[in-house]
C-alpha cells in the first residue's frame, strides 16, 4: 500500500476530549485512516494487514482496535463504520463518522 506522505490531514481539535476513552493503539489507527482513507467519502477500503504494516502492529491487534473503535458503548461514541473482511488479505470497509 503507497502510504501518501504530503499534503496535510485535517483532524477535530475535538478528538482531545475523547482522549481518556481511547486507548493509544485505537488512536493510532483512527489517525492513520485519516491519513490513508480516501478524502470524497472518507472511507478506506484495505487489508488489516496493509493497516497493520503501517503501524507496526500485527494485524489481529489492529482489527481488534476497529472493532472497538465501531462499538458504541455507555461512555462514548462509535468512531468508525467498520464491515470486517472474511480474513487479513481481502478488503475490509472502515468508514469514518463526523469526517
Amino acid at each position: 500500500m503507497a502510504v501518501i506522505s504530503v499534503g496535510y490531514a485535517r483532524i477535530r481539535r475535538g478528538l482531545l476530549d475523547h482522549m481518556p476513552r481511547i486507548t493509544p493503539i485505537e488512536l493510532k489507527v483512527y489517525l492513520i485512516l485519516h491519513l490513508v482513507c480516501d478524502w470524497s467519502h472518507g472511507t478506506y477500503t484495505g487489508t488489516i494487514s496493509d493497516l497493520a504494516e503501517i503501524t507496526g502492529h500485527c494485524p489481529g491487534v489492529v482489527g481488534r482496535a476497529l472493532a472497538s473503535l465501531s462499538t458504541e458503548t455507555g461512555e462514548r461514541q462509535a468512531y468508525i463504520d467498520y464491515t470486517p473482511a472474511v480474513n487479513q488479505w481481502t478488503p475490509a470497509s472502515v468508514r469514518i463518522r463526523n469526517y
